[in-house]
């Protein structure tokens, strides 16, 4: 008997204390919610900057293989110096891009099955001797893509870089 009037005791004691919390209990609750927000922050910051990296990087590939199929259809059998022949085959390929709006791009690289140092990747795809020759056309593109919550870390930009080939009729 003596243990149960000790028990209600004890409950009636600390139940407004339980009902109310204390204000250490309180200042827990105050900074657990604000670290749930920052961390929400923080993670709707870098989908919103992998969402934009994502776009970009879709608009830079878009335009690269139309600026591919560009550049291949500069390929002629013609007696042009190799160096003019490749001037034309970049500025086509620059022009492109600039058509679909691709204009802050810092690096470009064109190739053709004749060029010394051709990446591996398109140097597969490139005829052998004796093979019948294609009209191929390797373009590479950097371009610097914006970030909005990164830009508080003091990045400001990341770089992406693809590729693409371009053939034209023979």
């Amino acid at each position: 008997m003596k243990f149960k009037k000790s028990l209600a005791a004890f409950l009636s004691r600390n139940l407004d204390q339980i009902r109310t919390g204390s204000s250490r209990e309180r200042g827990q609750a105050l900074v657990i919610t604000a670290v749930a927000f920052m961390a929400m922050l923080a993670f709707a910051g870098l989908v919103t900057d992998a969402g934009t990296l994502y776009l970009n990087f879709t608009r830079l590939k878009r335009g690269l293989d139309a600026a591919a199929v560009a550049a291949a259809n500069q390929i002629r059998d013609s007696s042009l110096p190799a160096a003019q022949r490749k001037a034309l085959i970049r500025e086509s390929a620059r022009e492109m891009l600039i058509l679909n709006d691709i204009d802050n791009i810092y690096s470009l690289e064109t190739y053709i099955c004749e060029d010394p140092g051709i990446p591996p990747g398109f140097a597969s795809l490139c005829p052998g001797p004796g093979e019948i020759k294609r009209k191929l056309a390797w373009i590479q593109a950097t371009q610097n893509s914006p970030v909005y919550f990164l830009h508080l870390f003091g990045i400001d930009t990341i770089p992406i870089t693809t590729h693409s080939v371009g053939e034209a009729a023979s």
